[in-house]
Formats: structure tokens, C-alpha cells, sequence
């Protein structure tokens, strides 16, 4: 599969399952943003980092967006005209948290 096909998928799922979560869980846990999608070069799976605006409720996301995996596979299998959906498996983003720890080290050292 090539490599521009893969990422026209994992954009239009970013956008579809920003969507969907809107629609669905984000009232209970305030703003939660697709950062990333990576979808196998088969496009059968597909990993999808998140994170919360309220930093204390992803996990709580986390578990919420795992039960609706199924439900939101069937939706997007309905949108999409793909021959096969992918599998959703979804992962919390570190990557904010720690550029936000490095930030709050930097000016710790700044202050001093």
C-alpha cells in the first residue's frame, strides 16, 4: 500500500473520529483531541492518540473511548468507502505532557 494512501486514511479518520468523539463522549470530559492516527501500511488497524484538556480525566477517556471502539468502527464503516474498517485501539498522547513538564523544568531553571 502506498505511503500517500495511508496517510489520506489516517487524516480522514482523525477528522471522523474528532467527530464522533464530539458527538458522543467529549461533554463527559471536556475537550479531547485526535493528535494522531497510525494506520498499518494494510490498513486493517489503526492506533489513535488523544488527549484531554482536563489532564486528570484521560484515563477516565480512555476507558470511555475503548467502549465505544465498536460502535464507533460500525459508523465509520458506514462513512467511509473502504473495503475493510480498521481496527481502532486507543492510546493517550504522552507527548503533550511532557513537553509540558520540560517547559515548567526550563523555567524552574530560569527563575533561579
Amino acid at each position: 500500500m502506498s505511503t500517500r494512501r495511508v496517510q489520506k486514511v489516517s487524516e480522514l479518520l482523525i477528522q471522523q473520529l474528532s467527530e464522533l468523539i464530539r458527538e458522543s463522549i467529549s461533554d463527559e470530559f471536556g475537550m479531547i483531541t485526535v493528535t494522531a492516527v497510525n494506520v498499518t501500511d494494510d490498513l486493517r488497524e489503526a492506533q489513535v492518540f488523544f488527549s484531554c484538556l482536563d489532564e486528570s480525566k484521560q484515563k477516565e477517556a480512555l476507558s470511555a473511548l475503548e467502549a465505544k471502539k465498536n460502535e464507533f468502527q460500525r459508523v465509520l464503516g458506514r462513512r467511509l468507502s473502504m473495503k475493510f474498517t480498521p481496527k481502532l485501539s486507543f492510546k493517550i498522547d504522552e507527548g503533550l505532557e511532557k513537553v509540558n513538564r520540560i517547559e515548567e523544568l526550563l523555567e524552574g531553571i530560569v527563575e533561579k
